[in-house]
């Protein structure tokens, strides 16, 4: 059963499509604010958020991370097919 996590941060969504979970609904009720929700069947989606959170250093690849947010950016603003 794969595990979900929401959240509306962007950074955040950018860390959990980078290590390959899945962008299953974009929410766009609230015009002011798009929640991501996020699933994976080999990684725990909250427990990634939750190290970015925890405010201990994180290792990402920069490059990499930055392709994840123009892709979250992407998603906001152009309803871009969702893909991992």
């Amino acid at each position: 059963m794969p595990s979900t996590y929401e959240t509306s941060d962007q950074n955040i969504a950018s860390l959990l499509f980078m290590h390959g979970c899945e962008a299953r609904e974009i929410n766009r009720e609230n015009p002011r604010r798009v929640v991501f929700t996020f699933s994976s069947e080999d990684k725990d989606p909250s427990e990634l958020a939750g190290e970015f959170e925890s405010g201990k250093p994180v290792s990402i690849v920069l490059a990499q991370f930055c392709n994840a947010q123009r892709h979250i950016k992407a998603l906001i603003h152009n309803n871009l097919p969702r893909y991992s």
